[in-house]
């Protein structure tokens, strides 16, 4: 199981390899069961859910894009999943083209 420190390297790998400039990290959120129960009455129950059934022991690691970092080519939003049993990393956010919360 990934540390969130190895979940943060290994998206900052990803990132290094696909953009010119890595952003800071804002936020790494690990989608366990207590993180659900965390947030039962605070988000939609279809949220809660999806998170359950697609993200379950998965890192979400969030990365502070801004305008000078949209200049530099990477997207204004950046987020990466990382699965914590094997370090796959998968951009959910990210795409230049459009912009989708990653429990669609």
């Amino acid at each position: 199981m990934l540390t969130k420190e190895e979940a943060i390297a290994a998206a900052e790998k990803t990132v290094r390899e696909r953009y010119s400039l890595v952003p800071p990290v804002g936020q790494a959120i690990m989608f366990s069961d207590e993180w659900i129960e965390l947030h039962r009455g605070l988000l939609p129950e279809i949220v809660l859910d999806i998170s359950r059934r697609k993200y379950a022991g998965k890192w979400l690691v969030l990365f502070r894009c801004s305008w000078d970092t949209d200049q530099s080519g990477l997207p204004i939003s950046l987020m990466l999943l990382v699965d914590s049993n094997t370090g796959s990393t998968e951009i959910v956010v990210g795409e230049r083209e459009g912009w989708s919360p990653p429990w669609n």
